[in-house]
């Protein structure tokens, strides 16, 4: 029972959403009535009357609906950067609405992983401006060289993006990306194909997707919906869809978020604010109360609304206090019926916590706040015993932490570079003892310097465009290690001692002689 509870628990706060738009061009059928954006020339199927099914999700006490509302907050104090979302998210073809033929398309697709549509800046390798459509196909049986899977992925992506008319006739074909496997995200080796198409703001984006994907009575019943729509009015706003097969339906997901650097240092210190940090990103945000959606007011919906927020700071800080009520575990419904804080991370410099609504329909400003502290004497008893699961005390210190130096040069964690940083290290220097040796000692190295240096960058735009390009042969060297089939620690040595040789000769051997050499012109010209 309780391994049922955790597991939807997991789910909701793991959605990590990216969005779609799209133009259908084919007859609509029964139920739907044919609409077209006279700016976009957008052409969608819309449907306007919805059947009503009962719910028969009932687990133990409480219901649980296709319909899910998921607000997180993520709050780095080490590098004062915030990233919040709002996601709405629905397996339900009747809650998000999408073109039958591309939803047949979706499942005729046995290799797809997700189709994903976003307005991101930089949305890939080589796109700028423009947005992005990236159909994620799964690459293992594709064949083992570049050119031969690049060239089995097209006719995948295009049945999918060209065939189906996902986004009308402006999507065009840009490039296929190969990336490796990320298994602490869940995914495999990938074959990403990019399309790109004609720039829509965000609240235009969400316009179109509010009013002809959301079903009616969500739209309707506010909510995280409502605040949705306020976060359009931040200009760097990033709207996305995704859309992700699983076995016999779709997980459609909506998203709105927005990235916020140089946070003032009094509102990440000791007291989370989370509504705090939502007002410095979304202009007039001014709610001292945020509602879930009267969508869930007929029954008991404990775990359709979700307000999750991440803290990344210290390791040795944890929960001092909290404002609200606090949920010390879950074990059955009962556990439910009560606001309050479940936190299901508080060790190891990451915070983390689930504010679930119980049988309240709303929650105060007041009652999301939370203090933290690294005054063990302090230390709020945050019980986070799980069955299966490692418990606090048995949870190792991360070898991993933040790239503080690349977040700053590249304005965002979400930023393609620091990523890719992120996903080598995690991916393949730290599958091996070696390289997580490698990694603790580094780390305790890094972090007696990085915060100035990554201070100075946000404060020095001139100095933040140097370290951009100071750490572009890293980026470059490092690119190998994607290649690299690395299966035991003599070869991740093999491996890192070459690449730490490569950057010696880049950023020491080579400019040495550069200056040698001028050095030597110069003296003879004098001379």
């Amino acid at each position: 029972m309780f391994k049922s509870l955790v597991l939807v628990l997991f789910v909701l706060s793991s959605i990590l959403a990216v969005p779609a738009v799209y133009s259908s061009h084919q007859a609509c059928g029964p139920g739907y009535i044919e609409t077209k954006d006279p700016e976009t020339g957008f052409v969608n199927c819309v449907f306007v009357e919805k059947v009503v099914e009962e719910i028969d999700t009932e687990i133990a006490g409480f219901e649980f609906a296709d319909f899910q509302e998921h607000i997180q907050v993520v709050v780095n104090t080490k590098d004062r950067t915030s990233e919040i979302m709002v996601s709405l998210l629905s397996p339900n073809w009747q809650d998000i609405l999408i073109p039958p033929k591309l939803e047949k398309a979706i499942f005729n697709s046995e290799r797809l992983h997700a189709v994903i549509f976003t307005n991101e800046w930089q949305c890939a390798l080589g796109v700028l401006t423009d947005p992005c459509i990236l159909v994620q196909i799964t690459r293992e049986g594709l064949g083992e060289f570049t050119e031969t899977i690049q060239k089995n992925v097209r006719p995948i992506a295009d049945q999918i993006i060209m065939d189906s008319q996902f986004i009308g006739i402006n999507a065009k074909f840009h490039s296929i990306i190969i990336e490796a496997a990320k298994p602490s995200e869940g995914k495999p080796a990938l074959a990403t194909a990019v399309y790109t198409t004609k720039v829509f703001p965000t609240p235009k984006l969400v316009s179109l997707i509010g009013n002809q994907l959301l079903d009616k009575e969500i739209r309707d019943s506010g909510g995280f919906y409502d605040v949705l729509n306020k976060f359009t009015e931040n200009d760097f706003s990033v709207f996305s869809l995704t859309l992700r097969p699983d076995n016999d339906e779709i997980l459609r997901t909506i998203t709105v978020s927005i990235t916020t650097t140089g946070l003032p240092k009094e509102m990440i210190s000791d007291i989370i604010n989370p509504l705090d940090l939502i007002a410095v990103s979304v202009p007039n945000f001014t709610g001292d109360e945020v509602y879930s959606s009267k969508y869930f007011s007929e029954g008991f919906f404990p775990l359709n609304s979700i307000f999750n927020v991440i803290v990344i700071t210290e390791p040795d800080y944890k929960v001092k206090s909290v404002n609200g009520g606090l949920i010390p575990t879950i074990r059955s419904s009962a556990d439910l019926q009560d606001s309050g804080w479940f936190f299901t991370s508080n060790s190891n410099g990451k915070i983390e916590g689930r504010y679930l609504f119980g049988t309240d329909s709303s929650v105060s400003n007041q009652d999301l706040i939370f203090s933290i502290t690294n005054n063990k004497s302090e230390y709020l008893g945050v019980q986070l015993e799980r069955p299966g699961e490692v418990t606090e005390s048995e949870s190792p210190e991360p070898p991993g932490g933040g790239c503080l130096i690349a977040t700053a040069a590249f304005g965002s964690e979400m930023a393609p570079q620091v990523q890719f940083l992120r996903e080598i290290r995690d991916n393949t220097v730290l599958q091996t003892e070696s390289g997580t040796s490698f990694m603790t000692g580094f780390n305790q190295f890094y972090y007696t310097f990085s915060p100035a240096i990554a201070d100075y960058e946000r404060e020095n735009p001139v100095f933040k465009e140097a370290v951009k390009i100071t750490l572009t042969p890293l980026l470059t060297s490092l690119t190998l290690l994607q290649y690299a089939d690395i299966d035991s620690e003599s070869e991740m040595l093999g491996y890192g001692i070459s690449i730490i040789l490569l950057n010696i000769g880049l950023y020491i051997i080579t400019p040495t002689i550069l200056l040698m050499i001028v050095r030597k012109k110069i003296i003879q010209y004098w001379w």
